[in-house]
C-alpha cells in the first residue's frame, strides 16, 4: 500500500528520523530526513513528497510554524504531526494547524504506518472524486458534436457556476443583515436599511 511513496521526516532527534526511515524503507518507500524545522521547510519547498512527517517541538522552528510555511507554498501537501505527551494536540487544534493527522510519542511502527496510510487513502479518494467530476463534465461537453452547441454548453456550465456563487453570496449577506437587525433590536436601536437590501430589487429613479 505504501510502496513507491516518498516521505520526508522532520525531527531534531536522530533516533526518531532513523527509526522512521527504517520502518518506511521496509514498506518500499523512499525516505528523506531533515534534522531541523528550517531544513525541513526548505526540503519540502524544493522537492515533492507524498507525505511530510514533522515533530511538534523543535529547537529552531516549532512544528506549527513548519506546517504553516509548507502549507503556504504547497496547500495540498499532506502533513502528519508527531507530538509528545506534554504537548498532545486536541483534534480541533490539529485541524487549525492544517495537519491531516497526528500521533503521540512514544509510538510503534504500526501506528506511524497507519497514520501515513490513512492520509494517503484520503488523498487518493479526494483525487479520484475530483477526477470523476471533471471527466463527467468533459465527457458531456465533448460528446456534443456541433461546435456551436458545444461552445454554448461550456458557456451554460460556467454561467451556472457563477449563478451558484452569486446565490450563495446573497444568502450569506441576508443572514448577516438579519443578525445585525436582531442585535439592533436587542439594544433598542433602529437603523436605516435601504429596501433593496431586503427585497433584492433596486428602485428605478
Amino acid at each position: 500500500m505504501l510502496q513507491n511513496n516518498k516521505i520526508l521526516i522532520i525531527d531534531d532527534e536522530k533516533t526518531i528520523c532513523v527509526g522512521c526511515q527504517l520502518v518506511f524503507q521496509k514498506q518500499g518507500c523512499t525516505v528523506d530526513m531533515a534534522m531541523s524545522g528550517r531544513e525541513g521547510i526548505d526540503r519540502a519547498s524544493r522537492e515533492d513528497f507524498d507525505v511530510v512527517i514533522t515533530d511538534y517541538k523543535m529547537p529552531d522552528v516549532n512544528g506549527d510554524e513548519v506546517v504553516k510555511e509548507i502549507k503556504q507554498k504547497k496547500p495540498e501537501q499532506p502533513i502528519i504531526m508527531i507530538t509528545g505527551y506534554a504537548e498532545i494536540l486536541p483534534e480541533k487544534q490539529a485541524k487549525r494547524l492544517g495537519v491531516e493527522d497526528y500521533i503521540t510519542k512514544p509510538f510503534n511502527p504500526d501506528e506511524i504506518i497507519g497514520a501515513v496510510s490513512r492520509v494517503l487513502d484520503r488523498g487518493t479518494i479526494n483525487k479520484n472524486a475530483l477526477a470523476e467530476k471533471i471527466m463527467l463534465r468533459d465527457t458531456f461537453i465533448t460528446n456534443i458534436e456541433n461546435p456551436v452547441k458545444r461552445a454554448a454548453a461550456r458557456l451554460i456550465f460556467w454561467m451556472l457556476c457563477l449563478f451558484g456563487l452569486t446565490v450563495t453570496f446573497l444568502l450569506v449577506t441576508r443572514i448577516a443583515l438579519l443578525a445585525v437587525l436582531i442585535l439592533c433590536a436587542f439594544f433598542g436601536y433602529v437603523p436605516y436599511i435601504p429596501s433593496f437590501l431586503i427585497t433584492g430589487v433596486v428602485p428605478v429613479p
